[in-house]
């Protein structure tokens, strides 16, 4: 049996192909698959996504394609309502190489596993931009860097 190769299709209209099992490592075009209850490849729009960026987040889904699928994370009661932090990890080498990008290519990144609900992309990014931009840095350069500009 042939393996199962999706096209997904970005902002600007192009076609980018990804195999079922990379697809599934977002919880978002996962649902949307499932949601169809076709079990051959499908055409999926990503209109939120530019080509460059969907043929990033595609290069990780299939590098991780034999990774653990991640879940929804089903809506739920925490205690005193507070959701307790995700586990603490080390950010595997290939990522961080992977994820050495300028800022501008990291923020459109981060947007769009935050939109795919690719689960480790997304914190894995979170790690990176934590070590690089607040990891050991003075309370002065952080405000600097993140906080909006005021008007006067």
């Amino acid at each position: 049996m042939s393996e199962i190769i999706h096209q997904l299709i970005s902002k600007e209209n192009v076609t980018v192909t990804i195999s079922d099992k990379a697809l599934h490592q977002s919880v978002t075009l996962a649902t949307m698959l499932a949601d169809t209850g076709c079990e051959d490849a499908i055409t999926i729009p990503v209109p939120s996504v530019s080509t460059e960026t969907l043929q990033k987040i595609v290069h990780w889904c299939e590098k991780h394609r034999d990774d653990a699928v991640p879940e929804k994370e089903k809506e739920k009661e925490w205690p005193n309502g507070v959701r307790p932090p995700p586990p603490l990890f080390d950010l595997p080498k290939w990522d961080d190489d992977f994820l050495t990008v300028d800022e501008t290519e990291m923020y459109y990144l981060l947007m769009g596993a935050n939109y795919l609900e690719v689960t480790w992309l997304y914190r894995y990014l979170c790690k990176k931009l934590f070590l690089l931009f607040i990891k050991n840095k003075p309370n002065e350069e952080i405000k600097m860097r993140f906080e909006p500009p005021t008007t006067n």
